[in-house]
């Protein structure tokens, strides 16, 4: 019997308010990771929508820059690529539909001294023609494309 006393007697045991209190810390402990891989989850939704639509204007630009190798001049690449994409009439500016995006080739009139000009890609979110996804720029030199060099 005074085995049973003294074990009840013994205060080694943990009290409600501090099972309350670790189970708390760890609650807080446990939600701030949550919170970090939720944050990594939608940065890398965001930086794949940004590889996505930098691939696609990639893949244009160089497209447009295997046209302008087949075709001699400006003239005739623009031609090309009005077969190829949709354009107002006598417009620089082509565009097509790709992949859920929207894309939009701009194709500047040469410098008539140096026969530099340069194209610019746009990638839109399809739907969404204000929701820019990737912009690429280069430089074409339509004078050795018109040559043949």
């Amino acid at each position: 019997m005074r085995n049973k006393q003294r074990y009840l007697q013994n205060s080694s045991g943990l009290t409600l308010i501090e099972i309350l209190v670790s189970i708390t810390i760890l609650s807080i402990v446990i939600v701030s990771f949550l919170t970090l891989f939720v944050q990594a989850a939608q940065t890398n939704h965001v930086s794949e929508k940004i590889i996505d639509g930098t691939y696609i204007a990639e893949t244009h630009l160089e497209e447009v820059y295997h046209i302008s190798h087949n075709t001699k001049g400006y003239e005739k690449s623009i031609d090309a690529l009005r077969a190829k994409y949709t354009s107002a009439s006598n417009s620089n500016i082509v565009s097509n539909d790709t992949e859920g995006y929207h894309v939009t080739v701009e194709l500047k009139t040469p410098d008539q001294e140096s026969q530099l000009g340069s194209v610019i890609v746009k990638v839109y979110q399809k739907g969404s023609p204000n929701k820019l996804e990737a912009q690429m720029e280069s430089i074409i030199d339509w004078e050795s494309q018109r040559d043949g060099l």
